[in-house]
């Protein structure tokens, strides 16, 4: 659900948009309440420390399994959109096997190395032993972490990807390709009712060399003309225009329900490009509810028919 903080209350407004922020800190405060109440009068204040200490080197473990599972995300999203079933199975298969080879020797690296972390860490002499104890916990769930992230990034993805029967030369011939995958994505987005954080290309030269770029938004999207203009910055920021390009891939990555996703507007947005969005919006809704009743021919992009007489003609 997108709510224009620029229109109606402003009072209203912004509760609506802070109170959900507010619940979740709250949450998240009473969590850390908890848990230092626990700790610190049921052990002392020593093992308080401990578990303050540890919580950097968690975090950083965490990251690189997220991104390593991410990665991961982008590959499976492409093997769909293509509708490659073998490759997407085989591609699951391989990352898994990868990602869970690379985490078995985290974790056993972070248990090898744990009093040479701690002394890198410059943990206190008086918190060493409890630290080194709480870690040794923590680091048995790694295998977890490692599960439930390479799962959710499998679940989160949306991707396109098309083979060409002949090179593609220029940025007009790269942008009829693009155009057509961001309409695919774009579409899928609204009709699962997500919106995605990050959009990635993914180009493919005739000798096989890929290259492949990725942007985060700062507002989410399922905006087919978004991805299209964002897909495009990419082409044109990484790929020299008189090099052939033989597949082109699109893919959405980190999917949030549109429904629980709430745009923070800028006091200085102008007007006419909140006016611009609202309208895009709408013809998105409108076009998917004219291929849905009619088919997915009813409504193509202009260029498209124009190219496909030039073809006839020839």
């Amino acid at each position: 659900m997108y709510r224009d903080l620029t229109r109606g209350s402003i009072l209203r407004s912004l509760l609506l948009f802070a109170l959900p922020m507010l619940a979740g800190d709250i949450l998240q405060q009473l969590y850390n309440i908890a848990d230092t109440l626990i700790v610190s009068r049921a052990i002392g204040r020593d093992a308080l420390a401990a578990v303050g200490s540890a919580y950097t080197l968690m975090i950083f473990l965490t990251s690189i399994l997220l991104g390593l599972s991410m990665g991961a995300g982008a590959l499976f999203s492409i093997c769909r959109g293509r509708g490659d079933e073998s490759g997407l199975r085989q591609s699951i298969v391989h990352a898994f096997a990868l990602i869970g080879v690379c985490t078995l020797l985290l974790t056993a690296l972070a248990y090898a190395l744990l009093p040479a972390l701690l002394r890198l860490l410059q943990v206190p002499e008086s918190v060493s032993p409890l630290m080194r104890t709480y870690l040794a916990v923590i680091f048995a769930g790694i295998p977890a972490t490692f599960l439930y992230n390479f799962f959710a990034c499998l679940l989160r993805s949306v991707g396109n990807s098309m083979t060409f029967a002949h090179n593609l030369l220029g940025a007009d011939e790269c942008r009829m390709g693009i155009t057509a995958l961001c309409d695919n994505v774009g579409r899928r987005l609204r009709k699962r009712g997500m919106v995605c954080q990050t959009v990635q290309l993914g180009i493919r030269d005739p000798e096989f060399h890929n290259r492949s770029r990725q942007i985060t938004l700062e507002r989410p999207t399922n905006s087919t003309r978004t991805l299209i203009d964002l897909s495009m910055q990419l082409l044109l920021g990484h790929w020299p225009m008189d090099k052939p390009v033989r597949l082109l891939s699109v893919t959405a990555a980190n999917l949030l329900p549109e429904n629980q996703s709430c745009e923070q507007l800028s006091l200085f947005d102008a007007a006419e490009d909140i006016q611009k969005r609202d309208r895009q919006h709408k013809l998105d809704q409108t076009v998917d509810a004219l291929r849905q009743k009619f088919g997915d021919q009813s409504v193509v992009f202009a260029h498209s028919v124009k190219k496909k007489d030039k073809t006839d003609k020839t």
